[in-house]
């Protein structure tokens, strides 16, 4: 009784500072002791008390922004216990004494958490190692504090129960309960690193530490020590270049993790990541994580892409379809102040106002007005502006919108081949196909005699894609320009002719970068420079459009000329043609175009918003200058203006890198012997 007395007295305390707290001005607030008292006194009442001020520091629907700042301490900064009671701790858990276990332990801990303290050790094997501790007497004493925290929010019900009722405070107290014990067994955070290293097996840009297994017990985690530059060493030891590629590497991860895998670590603040030059990085503590459902994946996605098209009532929409209302919930109100924050993003500058920050504050104003997001989601949107915090800092006008729009838009096209998108088209094609939209109710089904209808339709598109494939249809021009080179046209016509044997390139645009990127490899022309690059897939559609191209149009120093069908619509043609011409004074003219086929359904396409004809005019302006700069500054190697191409008389398709010869973009590939 005495610990509830003590507890229900700090918490009587820390309500009457609450408000006094909330009535001060703003300017005040920003100097006032109360939040800093208030983590305090969490500490003062023991581990899962803690561990509820660590989860609150994620919920800002809940708590004022200088409380937050306050409680971010708790994440790194709790009291180390003495090495003697860790000594003890790990020979009781592994049988043996310590120093038959590892050749060197550290006594002065890496790292003091509430659950646990973290201390550097070597193997007998050399192997270097992180040794986690678990508090001893830690589950009593957390189940103990668990069972008081219950009896407080039920009691709490009592007396607030419109706001009890609103926010289901005793559900995420249940959430709460079941994470904290969660917490409490190491071995199933060891089996959280293997997920995670599953997850990202083929992506060179991460790694998680090594779990060794026989140092390991539900009180005692061993894994692989992780080493690297902090954030403030990165920002003091790094060039920019390599800055810019780390800050897009962790937004390219953590989009994976949110819209591939379903499965985010949560806690991603600097103390958490190790950065490498080399542009890769090392996660570690990943106790805290997310799981998303596939609904809540499929509707990020689309959220996103509506946020970036400036698509408002679109992403509303979908916001709208991640939330629980409660009996107060104003759907008008939360649109007006919606629109509100969305206009001021739309009208600022990345240093005024964010899409991270402008979506956390979305996630507010909808708890406000009635709207519960699931936990899931806040601890989503608070590791998106961790994560945006982290670039911001490597690179100052790091523009985190544009790193994930092709993470985002590619995982929305990949989904477009599932069987699932494909029963979806199948119900409602013939009014999305006529008028873009869907029809009333389950139109069609899949042993529908109406199958007949696709059949039939399918064979008449099939026709007029043969014809046009066989070049009858008319080019579509867009966005024709050039640029006049200060190079022989052979040098000229070399370069950019070889750069198209690539399944994927871009040369960046910078004067002092240049960089082509071929099939996820970065190929360097000045290979001690690293610079910025997107690749054309991501501009078009998210696939490789340039691997399934063929050349079909060729002549030696005059022109160039590849299509592709386009893959997310195969029967629309898309393609770009370069053409050359020799000036005075040695100087040659280059000249690029787009040009889409003038197929049955183009129409339908071609003038939406995410089928974007500025992105490709764009993109051509940007590729002859970064064909120019690279070609005038000399920053080439003698094989990239070799000509490639003798004895080329019929059309070439490119598949992973390999040149076939073909007639036609689907006659079946024979390759051809190159030197």
């Amino acid at each position: 009784m005495a610990v509830n007395l003590r507890v229900i007295g700090a918490v009587i305390r820390q309500y009457r500072a609450y408000r006094k707290f909330s009535a001060l001005p703003e300017e005040s607030k920003l100097q006032s002791k109360i939040p800093q008292q208030f983590v305090e006194e969490i500490l003062a009442l023991g581990p899962a008390f803690i561990k509820l001020g660590q989860v609150l520091s994620t919920r800002p629907d809940f708590m004022p922004a200088q409380y937050l700042a306050a409680l971010e301490s708790l994440q790194e900064h709790v009291p180390p216990l003495p090495f003697e009671t860790i000594k003890r701790a790990i020979e009781k858990e592994l049988n043996k004494p310590l120093n038959e276990l590892f050749r060197e332990f550290s006594e002065v801990p890496a790292a003091s958490a509430s659950l646990s303290q973290v201390h550097y050790a070597t193997l007998a094997s050399g192997a270097e190692v992180a040794v986690k501790v678990q508090r001893p007497g830690l589950p009593e004493q957390v189940r103990r504090d668990l069972n008081v925290l219950g009896q407080l929010v039920r009691v709490a019900g009592l007396f607030f129960r419109t706001l009890y009722r609103n926010l289901n405070v005793l559900r995420l107290f249940d959430e709460f309960r079941r994470y904290t014990l969660q917490e409490l067994d190491f071995l199933l955070e060891a089996r959280t690193y293997e997920r995670f290293e599953e997850n990202f097996r083929n992506d060179d840009r991460v790694r998680f530490p090594k779990i060794y297994w026989e140092y390991s017990t539900a009180k005692i985690l061993t894994m692989q020590k992780m080493a690297g530059l902090r954030l403030h060493e990165v920002t003091a030891r790094t060039p920019v270049n390599q800055r810019q590629q780390l800050a897009s590497n962790v937004v390219n991860i953590l989009i994976n993790m949110f819209v591939r895998d379903g499965f985010f670590h949560a806690d991603l603040h600097p103390g958490n990541i190790f950065f490498h030059e080399h542009g890769s990085v090392a996660l570690i503590d990943v106790g805290m994580f997310g799981e998303l459902t596939q609904e809540q994946r499929e509707r990020f996605i689309l959220y996103w892409l509506a946020i970036t098209l400036k698509e408002k009532e679109r992403a509303f929409y979908h916001l709208l379809k991640l939330t629980n209302r409660t009996d107060r919930a104003d759907e008008a109100g939360f649109y007006r102040e919606y629109s509100r924050l969305l206009d001021e993003f739309y009208r600022s500058s990345i240093q005024e106002r964010s899409l991270t920050q402008t979506y956390l504050e979305i996630l507010i104003l909808g708890a406000k007005r009635g709207f519960i997001f699931p936990p899931e989601m806040l601890l989503q949107a608070k590791a998106l502006t961790t994560a945006e915090y982290i670039g911001l800092v490597l690179v100052p006008d790091f523009n985190f919108a544009e790193a994930a729009k092709p993470i985002v838009t590619r995982a929305f096209t990949e989904r477009l081949s599932s069987d699932n998108v494909a029963t979806r088209i199948a119900l409602t094609w013939p009014e999305w196909l006529l008028l873009g939209e869907s029809g009333p109710g389950q139109l069609l089904n899949n042993d529908s005699p109406d199958d007949f209808l696709l059949e039939k339709a399918g064979e008449q598109i099939a026709e007029k894609w043969d014809r046009y494939h066989d070049g009858e249809y008319q080019e579509l021009w867009h966005g024709e320009n050039w640029v006049d080179i200060d190079c022989s046209l052979e040098t000229v016509f070399n370069f950019v002719t070889r750069l198209a044997q690539y399944p994927l390139w871009h040369p960046t645009y910078t004067d002092d970068s240049h960089v082509i990127h071929v099939s996820g490899e970065y190929v360097f022309i000045t290979p001690d420079v690293i610079g910025s690059v997107f690749r054309l897939d991501e501009i078009v559609d998210g696939y490789h459009l340039l691997s399934n191209g063929i050349v079909f149009e060729f002549e030696r120093n005059k022109v160039f000329k590849w299509k592709a069908p386009f893959s997310m619509l195969p029967f629309i043609e898309l393609g770009t043609c370069f053409q050359f011409q020799r000036l005075e004074n040695g100087k040659t003219r280059l000249s690029e175009y787009f040009f889409f086929s003038e197929s049955p359904v183009k129409h339908i396409f071609a003038n939406r918003k995410w089928f974007s004809v500025e992105a490709l005019s764009h993109h051509i302006k940007e590729e002859l200058g970064g064909v120019k700069n690279l070609l005038e500054s000399g920053h080439y190697a003698a094989g990239d203006v070799q000509f490639l191409w003798e004895d080329l008389d019929h059309p070439v398709r490119f598949l992973d890198g390999q040149a076939y010869e073909v007639e036609h973009l689907n006659d079946a590939p024979m390759p051809i012997l190159r030197k």
